[in-house]
């Protein structure tokens, strides 16, 4: 009895054997893709209301509120943000440099330079520039960096309706 059991074994794990030698195995691997969108910044100013409107690439006039600022006291704007769109794979840095002018009026029909000019306010500025670091991955109008100026007063002006234009350059290491 032992032995038919034993040739019984014997028969089962040869069959298992047989049955296992006919099965297949595979492996496969599935390619997929995103293409990759560079970094692409813009520059909004924060209104009166804690809206964000886009400051887009020609001349954006920014007053207080519904009337212009008043020059014998310090001033400071509302913030400006840097928002970033794309989907990089890597770290890129965000620069943002300023040229702010003096404010200028006329006063007697002539052109009138004050002494008032905007200062950049912004963590991190070193003289009128920062960087901030774009992190990898995808960013939809991300916001990367807030920045602000600000002016000492001068409470010795003549009466006059003042500007002072700022060029503000901003750009991704793309």
């Amino acid at each position: 009895m032992k032995k038919i059991i034993a040739i019984a074994v014997i028969a089962i794990v040869s069959l298992a054997g047989v049955f296992a030698a006919a099965g297949s195995s595979a492996a496969v691997r599935l390619n997929g893709k995103v293409d990759e969108t560079a970094y692409t910044p813009s520059l909004y100013y924060v209104v009166s209301d804690g809206k964000a409107e886009s400051v887009g690439t020609s001349l954006y006039d920014i007053a207080d509120g519904d009337s212009r600022w008043d020059l014998t006291k310090d001033g400071e704007t509302n913030d400006f943000i840097v928002k970033v769109t794309g989907n990089m794979n890597t770290d890129k840095v965000l620069t943002v440099s300023v040229r702010p002018n003096y404010f200028t009026g006329s006063v007697n029909d002539k052109k009138y330079v004050t002494g008032v000019i905007p200062a950049l306010v912004a963590s991190g500025a070193d003289g009128n520039a920062f960087t901030a670091t774009v992190a990898a991955g995808k960013r939809a109008a991300t916001d990367i960096a807030h920045f602000s100026f600000s002016w000492t007063g001068d409470k010795d002006l003549p009466a006059a309706d003042y500007t002072s234009e700022i060029a503000i350059t901003y750009s991704v290491n793309n």
